[in-house]
């Protein structure tokens, strides 16, 4: 079923379903005709996934963002640097980010420091204790 302005227009459409790790998890769509003929090549499917992807990441990042203090700089985040963040301030290390977000530990770091870029700030602490709305310890002398 198609939905139209004034009710529903009933056309063929396709099952689409794909096998995504970890195990036993899978992506599906429903297309119609038009929408098939454009995925019908590798390129276009992979395209397309890609822009999936992006739409769920953003998704996924404004939802987390929304169990932060308000900040107006982390409109600055992309949607992966906030996924990164997230994980971070629920007490996971980088290897456990790096592992659970399938990217090497040196992605994950390359992320967190375009945070702290965009952030000003210098370290995953100072991060933590700037996002929880916490003072930060005093440094060591």
């Amino acid at each position: 079923m198609r939905p139209q302005l004034f009710g529903f227009r009933a056309s063929r459409c396709l099952l689409l379903l794909l096998p995504m790790e970890p195990s036993p998890s899978f992506a599906f769509a429903l297309l119609d005709d038009e929408a098939a003929d454009v995925l019908a090549s590798a390129l276009g499917m992979e395209q397309a996934l890609w822009q999936f992807d992006e739409v769920v990441r953003a998704a996924t990042a404004s939802r987390m963002a929304a169990e932060l203090p308000p900040d107006p700089e982390l409109g600055r985040l992309s949607g992966r640097e906030l996924e990164i963040v997230m994980r971070l301030m629920n007490g996971d290390r980088v290897p456990a980010i790096a592992e659970a977000l399938f990217l090497s530990q040196s992605t994950v770091r390359n992320h967190l420091s375009a945070v702290f870029r965009k952030l000003r700030v210098g370290s995953q602490q100072q991060l933590i204790h700037r996002l929880r709305g916490t003072d930060a310890p005093p440094s060591r002398s």
